[in-house]
């Protein structure tokens, strides 16, 4: 099986319970990102990040586990012309 010369970001939705407040830029630097906070009790926040590969994409749940947030949720988000 030959591998692409370079593969395409994948989109993922992350929600953890909580507000990352403070926190998020430090642990999304470099990464195309954005975060929506909802409200309730408690908050959670919801991260679209885009990340390389599968590496990428523990190294950031591994951050996200030391900084003892609880995972809510994990989707990819599939483009439109890929569902298809």
């Amino acid at each position: 099986m030959e591998r692409p010369e370079s593969s395409p970001s994948q989109i993922y939705e992350i929600t953890v319970r909580s507000e990352l407040g403070e926190r998020w830029p430090r642990l999304l630097d470099g990464l195309g990102h954005t975060v929506e906070v909802r409200g309730g009790s408690p908050e959670a926040s919801i991260l679209r990040v885009a990340v390389q590969d599968q590496a990428a994409l523990r190294g950031l749940l591994n951050q996200l586990w030391d900084l003892n947030l609880t995972l809510v949720s994990l989707h990819r988000i599939v483009p439109q012309h890929e569902g298809a």
